[in-house]
């Protein structure tokens, strides 16, 4: 119960600060205005309406970029804020223990992210609606369930540092470092691996299932292949082979897999630390 008693007090703090207010007005922005756009854009195979297949498939990108960026946010300040503050002794104070700091500020902040998702995927849920007669709502919230991992992986990922150090700032640069190489310079750290593992110089056959491996392994990534493993296949492309890949970690549905390890190591890690720590 006091896990549950330090998310519901996190949480409230959010409604005060209008943090929730701020964050559903641009997930109402960005869910509503990406789906008119890419209707406008990507007309459906053969013409026509697009189908809210065609619409998903096109959010899934931005979605893979903004989401995080917001997690990380919500996250960086969670307890090392406090730890700043000195409201931290106080909260300590209570009947809660550390690990009831760590899982509350992450159910709080989650929560605090999945009201506006949901309530911006609602609203562009009538936007595709309107612009095409063949919605699926099965498919969206599927879509919508992939983007709450995503994010709760973010946050988890924020409130690890957080609980890691006694500085926001540090707390800040951790996470915008590890979002830049995750989601932005991965497939050139892997490069480099390639490199130098090939006696520094770039192999002439494809790479081995290890390479795919740590492709998918960002959050991102991972989103994409747990999102691609529910959905139905992206209707403006075309299977290359049609084949499965044999090792089971290639799969897409192993990105839930991922996802969930975002989730949990670095939770328990931060938590590690910061139950080793004086205040």
């Amino acid at each position: 119960m006091s896990t549950l008693a330090v998310a519901r007090k996190d949480f409230q703090d959010a409604i005060r600060s209008r943090v929730l207010l701020g964050l559903t007005g641009l997930f109402v922005l960005f869910v509503a205005g990406a789906s008119y756009f890419f209707a406008r854009i990507q007309p459906a195979p053969g013409g026509g309406d697009p189908t809210a297949l065609v619409l998903i498939f096109s959010l899934l990108t931005p979605a893979s970029l903004l989401v995080p960026i917001i997690g990380l946010a919500l996250g960086y300040k969670a307890v090392a804020g406090e730890r700043e503050s000195g409201r931290i002794k106080l909260l300590l104070s209570l009947p809660h223990s550390r690990l009831d700091v760590v899982l509350g500020k992450t159910l709080g902040r989650t929560s605090v992210l999945v009201v506006p998702i949901l309530v911006g995927f609602a609203v562009g849920a009538a936007v595709i609606f309107w612009q095409s007669s063949r919605f699926t709502p099965v498919n969206y919230l599927v879509f919508a369930f992939v983007t709450v991992l995503l994010g709760l992986a973010y946050i988890a990922i924020g409130v690890a540092l957080s609980s890691a150090t006694t500085s926001t700032f540090r707390a800040l640069i951790g996470g915008v470092s590890l979002l830049v190489v995750l989601e932005f310079l991965w497939q050139q750290v892997l490069i480099a691996v390639v490199y130098l593992v090939n006696g520094l110089s770039l192999p002439q056959q494809p790479p081995g299932d290890w390479y795919y491996f740590l492709q998918s392994l960002p959050p991102g990534s991972a989103y994409n292949s747990a999102a691609q493993s529910l959905l139905p296949q992206n209707p403006t492309t075309l299977a290359v082979t049609g084949q499965t890949p044999d090792a089971f970690y290639l799969q897409d549905w192993f990105g839930f897999v991922i996802l969930a390890a975002w989730i949990v190591v670095p939770l328990a890690l931060g938590y590690l630390r910061f139950e080793g720590t004086d205040l």
